[in-house]
């Protein structure tokens, strides 16, 4: 079994598009979490969402509304790039901490390397680094609060979690330069330690995945065909969700793709 002793795992939905146990989302989190425990022991877990003990930190009362990518202007920010920021970091007690969503998990503990520990910050892609899972230290992420002013959110374009951090990178991509004062820098990864930590924009050997555009849908459902948690018609299912997510302008109501859940999952 691998020992993340120092880690701990971050869990976090609010369910605002269906507050049901049985939303696709965290029913196939629930059942997913069991699978990676069997492999993966961690120093702590952190989970949030309306039917567990963590529920009274979801704050309705910030502001949902999200970035205008047709002007560049931001109209406030939601509650999870809030909350990521702002106040997961002091809840967590391990020197680094893992954050893991319903489409970006481990997927071979054999891949896991210490070098990770290395660096601040480690997610899926390649300019921007996807938060959905990703590897942070925690120390660092408490600095960003204190030094780097993470009103910013608000102020300067950025719209999300993942794209804040990104932006901290000593590296010259022109899409990560901000337009504000940095106290400091972090050290950019680099694509060896990116593709072997997390599959995200080609096919190659991994610790964990994460949902992009540039995978084959073949692939992503392979992701919980080889967990053998999932039946058949589950694994259609959870295969033509990840489809409509693909897909803009198609409505459709996600109480469809409900799928049976783990009652367990909901005590942590």
């Amino acid at each position: 079994m691998l020992k993340l002793h120092n880690v701990t795992l971050v869990m976090i939905d609010t369910l605002d598009d269906y507050c049901d146990k049985s939303n696709i989302r965290i029913a196939t989190m629930s059942r997913v979490l069991p699978k990676i425990l069997e492999e993966v022991e961690f120093g702590d877990i952190i989970s949030i969402n309306p039917f567990n003990k963590n529920s009274n930190l979801i704050d309705k009362q910030i502001e949902q509304k999200v970035w205008n990518r047709n002007n560049n202007e931001v109209h406030g920010i939601n509650w999870y790039c809030e909350f990521i920021v702002s106040k997961l970091p002091y809840m967590v007690k391990t020197d680094y901490y893992l954050i893991m969503q319903w489409d970006g998990f481990i997927v071979d503990s054999n891949n896991w390397l210490d070098d990770f520990y290395k660096f601040d910050y480690i997610g899926g892609g390649h300019t921007l680094l996807n938060g959905g899972f990703s590897l942070r230290k925690t120390k660092t992420m408490r600095n960003i609060i204190e030094n780097g002013n993470p009103e910013i959110l608000t102020k300067s374009g950025i719209s999300s979690e993942d794209h804040l951090y990104s932006s901290y990178f000593k590296f010259p991509f022109e899409f990560n330069k901000p337009n504000y004062d940095l106290p400091f820098y972090m050290e950019w990864p680099g694509d060896l330690i990116l593709n072997k930590f997390c599959n995200f924009m080609r096919i190659n050997s991994s610790f964990g995945w994460h949902r992009s555009g540039e995978l084959p849908i073949k692939y992503c459902v392979k992701r919980y065909e080889d967990l053998h948690i999932f039946s058949q018609s589950e694994i259609k299912t959870i295969r033509n969700y990840l489809l409509l997510k693909e897909t803009n302008g198609i409505e459709y109501n996600i109480k469809d793709f409900s799928l049976e859940y783990n009652e367990s999952f909901f005590n942590y």
